[in-house]
Formats: C-alpha cells, sequence, structure tokens
C-alpha cells in the first residue's frame, strides 16, 4: 500500500513540474515573441506598406493615422522596394509612458552621398493604445519637421485617442 501511495505522490509532482515548466515557456513566448512593442510596430508598418497591405497597415496605426493606409499602395508605396531589397536599421525604442520613438536607419545609395551623410533616419513616434503599440503618423511628421527645423514640434504630444 506503501508503494501505490508513493507512486501516486511522484506522478502529481511530475504532473506539477510539467505544469510549471510549460507555464514559464508560455510566458517567455509572450514575453519574447508575441508581447507587443514600439519596435514590433515599426517593423510590422514598413512591412506593411512593403507590402501594400493596407489592412495590416490599419492595424498598426492609431485611429487618427488611419487616412496613411494609403501609403501601402499608390505613388507613396514601397512595394517596388521591397523586391529590390530595400533595407533599413531598427534602433531601440526610447520609451516615455505611453509614447515612444523609434529610430529607423536608411541607408543612402553610395552614388548619393554627400559628405559623412551615410543614412537618413526617421524617428517614428507609436503610442501605446488598448494594450498595443501603435505607430502615429501625424506625431511621427511633428517629430520629423522638429528634427529638421529646431522648434519645429519634434516633442511627442499626446495622442488625441489614447485611453487616458
Amino acid at each position: 500500500m506503501q508503494s501505490i501511495s508513493r507512486r501516486k505522490g511522484s506522478a502529481v509532482v511530475v504532473v506539477i513540474v510539467i505544469v510549471a515548466v510549460l507555464a514559464i515557456l508560455g510566458g517567455a513566448a509572450w514575453y519574447f515573441v508575441l508581447r507587443s512593442t514600439p519596435e514590433k510596430a515599426v517593423v510590422a508598418m514598413l512591412e506593411a506598406i512593403a507590402d501594400g497591405d493596407q489592412e495590416k497597415l490599419k492595424g498598426v496605426l492609431t485611429d487618427r493615422s488611419a487616412e496613411f493606409a494609403g501609403m501601402a499602395r499608390g505613388p507613396m508605396g514601397m512595394s517596388d522596394e521591397k523586391d529590390k531589397g530595400m533595407a533599413y536599421e531598427i534602433g531601440a525604442a526610447e520609451v516615455s509612458g505611453e509614447q515612444a520613438k523609434v529610430p529607423v536607419t536608411y541607408p543612402i545609395p553610395e552614388d548619393m552621398q554627400q559628405g559623412d551623410m551615410k543614412g537618413i533616419t526617421i524617428n517614428y513616434v507609436v503610442h501605446h493604445v488598448d494594450g498595443q503599440w501603435k505607430v502615429d503618423m501625424p506625431d511621427t511628421i511633428k517629430s520629423m519637421m522638429g528634427d529638421l527645423m529646431p522648434g519645429g514640434g519634434g516633442g511627442m504630444a499626446a495622442p488625441e485617442d489614447a485611453q487616458p
């Protein structure tokens, strides 16, 4: 009788260990792979533009940026560039509360470089809305203007559609 209860006890311990390991793996997968980050939002936006996928693009833009989903097609779309191997480098996000700036550097072709300038960096402004990071194009444009002209509004503004 004693060996039967030892076996039951061992089986329970094994089940508990397996459940704990699966919970840890699931949490790690969510944190490192599935969790929304400002950088992932910008990458998803750039991929949607390159793929010409307006629906995917709408999903990673803030509500007030929805009109920019047309970038996935037409004269501003980069769908041809994807096939040409358009390169960019995503930098680490600078997070400030519910907002972040994600620097993306686009290399300048060698024949177009002037001086030491090897690339152009755009700081995309991203807002944390309803548990997801989303790119905000109006604030990105303000940030770009501020980067070009001192005092031009380069800060991160409070999003109009953000939850308090």
